[in-house]
């Protein structure tokens, strides 16, 4: 296995290589938590309003997420 890793980071070329591609696959990963968390709350928040029915809602404030209402 040292040999293996010795192999994968002998030249600097390759360093960098290694570096950008975890750096970019960091980046990937904290863009699709970021879509997904947005998605997860616009989830709860349309079945927080069906479930509380069309009949029941009066004078409710629903947030923009742009500090508005």
């Amino acid at each position: 296995m040292p040999e293996l890793l010795h192999a994968l980071v002998s030249t600097p070329g390759r360093i960098a290589a290694l570096a950008l591609f975890v750096f970019v696959c960091a980046g990937l990963v904290a863009a699709i938590w970021r879509v997904y968390r947005r998605r997860r709350a616009r989830a709860r928040l349309v079945a927080d309003i069906r479930g509380a029915g069309f009949e029941s809602l009066c004078d409710v404030l629903v947030p923009d997420g742009m500090g508005g209402t």
